[in-house]
């Protein structure tokens, strides 16, 4: 097993947890001088997931889906 799923969801759930019900460009630093677009969310949780993935596990990109139709992937 390269990474145990249960401890990736936990993992996932503290970065998504820091963002929600959040006004990003006042109460997250990251966002402060960047515009919180669905772009830049996407690389900030890459930013955040990248450095708690254990090897030999590596992320290989981040889908923010905004609605049903329209996502945004990002590959660091």
């Amino acid at each position: 097993m390269i990474i145990n799923i249960d401890e990736l969801d936990l993992e996932v759930h503290k970065v998504i947890d820091i963002l929600d019900h959040k006004r990003l460009d006042i109460e997250i630093d990251y966002f402060i001088n960047i515009r919180a677009s669905g772009e830049n969310i996407a690389k900030y949780l890459w930013d955040e997931l990248v450095t708690v993935i254990p090897k030999p596990a590596y992320l290989y990109h981040i889908r923010l889906w905004e609605t049903s139709e329209n996502f945004f992937d990002y590959k660091g």
